[in-house]
């Protein structure tokens, strides 16, 4: 399942203090200000308590999902724990099925050595077999 976003939560025409904001998205007051004080969070800091607006608050939480995103290129596959995109070991992937049109390919890091998983369509495995010039296995169903 997808991770939502947390901008979603804030409405762009309240203001929130640092403690609003933090148990909005679910975070502590002290992330919050150091949100605002060492990542460029805008708020309004020449009163006590600091004031957050929300319009600036979800355009700086959408600028992190952002910057978070990784793009996959045919041949690789995310690395949670390296939180890299790697290209599968020695080249070798393995395809499981899940439901009779999806599945997943399975291989194994190259850096950490764990398992990594990609989703995808079955009928886009012959697309993935050619670009792993056949080191491509189906697993049994």
């Amino acid at each position: 399942m997808a991770r939502r976003k947390l901008s979603r939560l804030v409405r762009k025409h309240e203001v929130y203090t640092a403690a609003e904001a933090a148990v909005l998205l679910g975070r502590t007051a002290r992330t919050v200000r150091r949100w605002i004080t060492e990542e460029g969070l805008p708020a309004a800091r020449d009163q006590k308590p600091w004031l957050i607006d929300g319009h600036d608050l979800k355009r700086f939480l959408d600028d992190r999902d952002r910057a978070r995103q990784v793009t996959l290129s045919e041949t690789e596959f995310y690395c949670l724990p390296c939180r890299a995109a790697r290209s599968p070991a020695l080249g070798l992937v393995d395809y499981q099925p899940d439901t009779p049109s999806m599945g997943r390919l399975r291989s194994f890091c190259p850096v950490c050595e764990r398992e990594v998983y990609r989703a995808i369509n079955q009928a886009d495995l012959p697309r993935f077999l050619a670009s792993f010039e056949g080191a491509l296995a189906t697993a049994a169903e």
